[in-house]
């Protein structure tokens, strides 16, 4: 061959390789691209009888009309609308209906998009979901967006045989009735961590008579947020994750269950009901729990999952030597009253906290380790007659946090190595009672009270080494009202570090309040104090200061000699 035509040839070539890349490019844009990222390749499979669009938007009766192939819009004869292929590049939606008066089933089509199927306020009409595959890709935007299939206010809906590949909720219903949920893979999107959140595979929100049996997940497993009449009407029958039955017990009491056979625990009014040794990994919520009484969870491990643990609309609830590690947060107890934390392990929490204690009544929090909650705080709070006793809540953002809280006490905690926000901070609160606790080299003040306390009593602390901002002068800020920061009985402070030989000590903020009457030496608990277990950290970090700082003072003194 010449070397012209020989050239001319591979000129040709590379031509319609382009052009059919180009055309390929032009049906399915984010799957040439993104393909690998998908567990199930079977979205990559097109065949000639898949049609192919960048979105279907049916806002009317003639837009339902123009996309489906069979059907006449009734019950007994929907529109069918299958067989496309929809990229969805560059839009929100891959399929989108609203606004219509006629019934409709979605079948047969493999959809790549930021959402996927979204339907909205057809309160009238039968909706079918069924034998489609759902992928996403795309990551910019909002994650809330990220969503398989998402329905609102709509009712007589069934949703099978589906097949869904998510970043963050596969199936999402809120305000719908009727609904069936049944034989569906659901699956957290490859790589999703680095999204930083956590995946829910089915979320149902204030829905009505829900049935959800038979579904697949490889995470998340299901999420749950309704009244106590509705939950009165939900079915979760024979759902599973990794090979395992999600546990879903209601309107039961006097149970033990302690076989580790299950990948999520639910429970829903019930009564003295135990939970332990259970063993969750990447679930939404490892154990949940809503509206029920004299219930026990303990010796738990739930790890890579948004919350370990979250307990709603209970009382008299003991949750007890349970590890939550790497989750978002490891414990949240919601709308409880006289309820007990303790000996838990809430660690590596990426965003929130390791417990949250959320608008509940008498709570006793103790002995717990919530440490390197890197992004949160170690407790959070913003419930009343919370106590807070010999807990260790080191290396977080910030920790220990109150927002509107009243009449709490915060006794013999170690805090220290809190980073950004430093050791206590109280957005919001009156009367909350802080004392015998160490304070030790946090990165920021060790106590906050912002301008929203009042009546609050700061006693019998040691203050060492905690960072004092370069326009401060304390190792502590009063923005408040009425606080003291000594005991207006007894009059004794707390001791501090960095006092020196001055006979007050001045806490920075606009208060203007001083510890009146600071301790030369930092504070040991006395045994009558005792309330609960021998504090043995607290004792062993007090000890180690006093001789440290015997120490400190006999070199002055010999150097003075």
């Amino acid at each position: 061959m010449k070397p012209s035509k020989y050239l001319l040839c591979i000129c040709t070539i590379l031509l319609l390789h382009g052009f059919v890349i180009n055309v390929f490019s032009s049906i399915s844009p984010e799957i040439t691209s993104d393909v690998g990222l998908l567990r199930n390749q079977k979205i990559a499979d097109f065949t000639f009888d898949y049609i192919p669009v960048l979105e279907i938007i049916i806002t009317s009766n003639e837009d339902l009309v123009s996309f489906s192939s069979e059907g006449t819009g009734t019950k007994e004869s929907p529109y069918i609308i299958k067989d496309y292929v929809i990229t969805g590049q560059g839009v929100t939606y891959a399929i989108y209906i609203t606004n219509v008066s006629k019934h409709f089933t979605i079948e047969h089509c493999r959809i790549v998009s930021i959402y996927g199927v979204v339907i909205q306020n057809l309160p009238d009409i039968q909706i079918n979901i069924t034998n489609n595959l759902i992928a996403q890709f795309d990551t910019f935007y909002p994650i809330e967006m990220l969503t398989g299939i998402q329905i609102t206010n709509c009712e007589n809906i069934v949703i099978t045989k589906n097949d869904i590949e998510s970043n963050f909720r596969g199936i999402d219903i809120s305000y719908s009735n009727n609904v069936i949920i049944s034989e569906n893979t659901v699956n957290g999107r490859m790589g999703i961590e680095y999204l930083g959140t956590s995946f829910s595979g089915i979320t149902l929100r204030e829905s009505t008579n829900c049935t959800v049996s038979s579904n697949e997940f490889d995470k998340g497993g299901i999420e749950v947020e309704s009244s106590y009449e509705r939950l009165q009407t939900l079915t979760l029958d024979n759902n599973t994750m990794n090979g395992l039955e999600i546990g879903y017990f209601a309107n039961i009491n006097n149970t033990i269950v302690s076989s580790s056979t299950y990948s999520q625990v639910i429970l829903f009014n019930c009564n003295n009901v135990t939970i332990k040794n259970q063993n969750f990994r990447k679930a939404f919520y490892g154990i949940y729990s809503f509206f029920c009484i004299n219930c026990i969870f303990s010796n738990n491990e739930i790890k890579e999952g948004f919350c370990g643990m979250k307990i709603s609309d209970s009382s008299n609830i003991l949750i007890e030597y349970n590890l939550c590690n790497e989750n978002h947060f490891g414990i949240l107890l919601e709308r409880c009253d006289n309820s007990e934390i303790r000996d838990n392990q809430c660690f590596n929490s990426s965003s929130m906290a390791g417990i949250i204690n959320s608008d509940s009544t008498n709570t006793l929090i103790q002995n717990n380790n919530c440490s390197n909650n890197q992004w949160g705080s170690g407790i959070r709070d913003d419930g009343d007659n919370t106590t807070y006793i010999n807990n260790q809540c080191n290396y977080n953002r910030v920790g220990i946090q109150l927002t509107d809280v009243s009449e709490c006490r915060i006794f013999n905690n170690t805090i220290s190595y809190n980073d950004v926000e430093g050791g206590i901070l109280v957005k919001v609160g009156q009367k909350v009672i802080i004392s015998y606790n160490l304070f030790l080299e946090n990165g920021g003040y060790a106590i906050v009270l912002n301008a929203g306390t009042r009546d609050c009593i700061i006693h019998h602390n040691s203050f060492v080494n905690n960072k004092i901002p370069s326009n401060g002068n304390s190792q502590a800020q009063d923005q408040g009202t009425k606080n003291y920061w000594y005991h207006p009985d007894t009059l004794v402070g707390n001791y501090w570090s960095d006092k020196g030989l001055k006979g007050k000590y001045s806490i920075d903020g606009t208060a203007g309040s001083y510890d009146f009457y600071p301790l030369k030496d930092p504070v040991v608990l006395p045994p009558e104090e005792y309330p609960l277990k021998t504090p043995f950290p607290y004792m062993a970090s007090i000890l180690t200061i006093v001789i440290l700082e015997s120490l400190r003072r006999k070199i002055v003194r010999n150097k003075t000699l």
